[in-house]
């Protein structure tokens, strides 16, 4: 199953994070010059261009979103755990939160049952959820984990 609509394809290049400076400008700035590379890496992946291109696999979208919907209601749960303490205080807003939205999208791309389809997480969100437990033994790690996050979904 595909939904295609007519689309430009992702251009291709150092990426709109390249010429940042990392300098004085503040720790945004300082992460995103150190992981641009990695950036620009997820961005020309085969399958986002097709998320960008409109023309992506149905069943594929799902869980996509089912990993996402992991990885963000249990990022969640962790920083609202240490939400009012440093550092996460400075950064913790539940407006920001994607797990009631991402559950929705999952409702209208996978149907009624998407729960049992999220319920196994594929070996890659495995992989993160563990690093995202071993990291949030520690605030500013789990800090990293969360500007990631956010800064994708907000950029994106």
């Amino acid at each position: 199953r595909r939904v295609s609509h007519m689309a430009a394809e992702a251009s291709g290049g150092p990426g709109k994070y390249a010429g940042l400076a990392g300098d004085v400008r503040g720790h945004c700035s300082w992460f995103l010059t150190r992981t641009n590379k990695e950036h620009q890496a997820t961005m020309e992946h085969p399958f986002m261009k097709t998320i960008y291109a409109k023309s992506f696999d149905l069943t594929a979208y799902a869980q996509y979103l089912s990993g996402q919907y992991l990885v963000f209601r249990e990022l969640e749960r962790l920083c609202a755990l240490g939400s009012s303490e440093v550092p996460l205080k400075a950064v913790h807003d539940e407006q920001l939160h994607r797990g009631d939205a991402l559950a929705r999208d999952l409702r209208f791309w996978a149907g009624a049952t998407w729960e049992d389809k999220a319920a196994a997480p594929s070996p890659s969100t495995a992989r993160y959820l563990e690093r995202l437990h071993q990291d949030a033994c520690d605030p500013w790690l789990l800090l990293c984990h969360h500007f990631l996050q956010y800064n994708a979904v907000l950029s994106g």
